[in-house]
C-alpha cells in the first residue's frame, strides 16, 4: 500500500451488508510438547494475508504538500524524530498524534516482527506478494478506519486477516459495515466488549493506565514529552479510544467499571448502563457515537470462519470504586492479558487461551501453532 494514497482508500464504498458472517473454527489438533519445532510448509498460501494492528502500534507522520504530491513529513508517533538539518533527537507533545492528516507509517520495533518473521520464514508468505500490513490512523473512529480497510482490500481480493486488539474491531467494520470480502479471520486479544483502561484513560477524575502498572503510570504521565499537555485530554480526542469503552454487551456480563457508594446505610453498586457509568465523560456526543457503533457491530464477525484467541493468566484493571465523590485505585476483575480482560476478549467464544500479555499474545509459539493450523487448512 502507498501510504500517501491513505485518504482515497474506501472513499468510493458505501454501506453495504457483509459477504458472509462467518462460522467458529474449530480443530481436533493438540500443540506439539515442543513449540520451537519449525513448520516447513511445501506449497504457497491460497490467498493473500493481511495484518492489522492494534491501537497505537505503527507510526504516524505529519502530512507535507508539495509540488501537489503529499510527503510523510517528521513523525508524531511515537512523540520523538530525527531532526533532518542538525540530526539531533527531538521531543514533541504527545497531543500532536491528533493533528489532522496524519499519515500512517510501519508497524513500531518488534511490535509484530516475531509474527511476521514466523509467517514468511515458516508458513511461506511473501511481504507484499501474499502478505500485507494495513497500518492505518488508530485515533480516528473504526468506522473510518473500517471503511480504509475495505477499500485496500477492494485491491487484493478474498484475503484472509490476522487483527489484533483494535485491529479486531477494524476488520470486523471492514466486513460487517462495507461488504469487505474477508474469508478467514483470527481476532487475537480483541475487545470486543471493550476495556476498562478505555474508562481509565478518558474519565477527568482518574490516573490515565498506560502500563499494568500504577506507579509507573504516574512516571510516564509526568516524564512523556509534552507533559504540559494532559494526557488524559489527548485521548479524549481520540474516537477510537471511546469504541474502547465497555458497552452494554459488557455491562450484562458484569464487566461494569464503576461501583458507588453514596450511604452507609446502602451496599455499594455497580453502574448498570454505560449512560450511568460514563456521566462524567465530558464529550457525550463523542461517546454516544461510539455506543452506536458498538450497538450496530453486535457481536458478528465477517468471513467464512473465524479463530478467537485471548489470554487470562494476568491481573488487569477493570473497574474503580467512587465512595461519597472520591475515586479509589482501579483494581483487576479478574484475568486478561494486562490489558483487555478475558470475559471481553472471548467474545462470542469459542475461543483458545495462549499464555502471556496483550503485546505478547500475537508473538507467541502456541499462537503461531494455531494460526498455522487454521489459515493453511485448505
Amino acid at each position: 500500500m502507498i501510504l500517501t494514497d491513505y485518504e482515497q482508500l474506501g472513499q468510493h464504498l458505501s454501506r453495504r451488508s457483509p459477504v458472509s458472517t462467518a462460522q467458529p473454527w474449530h480443530s481436533q489438533d493438540k500443540p506439539p510438547e515442543d513449540l520451537l519445532l519449525r513448520y516447513h510448509i511445501s506449497r504457497p498460501p491460497v490467498r493473500p494475508l493481511v495484518l492489522v494492528g492494534g491501537f497505537a502500534a505503527n507510526a504516524l507522520y505529519v502530512s507535507e504538500r508539495q509540488n501537489e504530491r503529499i510527503y510523510r513529513g517528521r513523525q508524531a508517533w511515537p512523540p520523538f524524530h530525527i531532526d533532518p538539518l542538525t540530526g539531533d533527537w527531538a521531543l514533541h507533545p504527545v497531543d500532536e498524534v491528533n493533528l489532522p492528516d496524519l499519515v500512517p507509517g510501519p508497524y513500531l520495533p518488534a511490535q509484530y516482527e516475531p509474527l511476521l518473521l514466523f509467517l514468511e520464514e515458516e508458513l511461506g508468505y511473501r511481504m507484499n506478494e501474499s502478505l500485507f500490513i494495513f497500518p492505518y490512523r488508530w485515533t480516528e473512529s473504526t468506522r473510518l478506519s473500517g471503511r480504509r480497510l475495505a477499500g485496500f482490500l477492494s485491491e487484493l481480493g478474498p484475503a484472509d486477516l490476522i487483527a489484533h486488539s483494535l485491529g479486531g474491531l477494524v476488520a470486523r467494520a471492514a466486513g460487517l459495515f462495507y461488504g469487505a470480502d474477508i474469508q478467514r479471520l483470527a481476532l487475537l486479544t480483541c475487545p470486543f466488549f471493550g476495556a476498562g483502561k478505555a474508562f481509565f484513560d478518558l474519565h477527568p477524575a482518574l490516573t490515565v493506565q498506560l502500563v499494568d502498572n500504577m506507579f509507573f503510570n504516574q512516571i510516564l504521565e509526568r516524564f512523556l514529552p509534552g507533559n504540559e499537555v494532559d494526557l488524559t485530554t489527548t485521548f479524549q480526542k481520540m474516537d477510537s479510544l471511546y469504541e474502547l469503552l465497555p458497552d452494554q454487551n459488557a455491562f450484562a456480563r458484569g464487566l461494569s467499571p464503576l461501583q458507588s457508594r453514596t450511604s452507609l446505610r446502602r451496599q455499594p453498586s455497580l453502574a448498570e448502563n454505560w449512560q450511568e457509568a460514563y456521566a462524567e465523560i465530558p464529550d457525550q456526543k463523542r461517546l454516544q457515537q461510539a455506543m452506536d457503533l458498538k450497538a450496530e457491530l453486535g457481536m458478528a464477525i465477517p468471513g467464512r470462519e473465524y479463530l478467537i484467541l485471548y489470554s487470562q493468566e494476568h491481573p488487569t484493571v477493570g473497574r474503580v470504586d467512587n465512595t461519597f465523590g472520591i475515586y479509589g485505585l482501579p483494581y483487576s476483575l479478574g484475568g486478561g492479558d494486562g490489558t483487555v480482560p478475558a470475559a471481553s476478549a472471548v467474545g462470542p467464544g469459542p475461543a483458545i487461551p495462549v499464555p502471556g500479555r496483550h503485546l505478547a499474545v500475537p508473538n507467541h509459539r502456541l499462537s503461531f501453532f494455531w494460526l498455522s493450523r487454521f489459515l493453511l487448512q485448505d
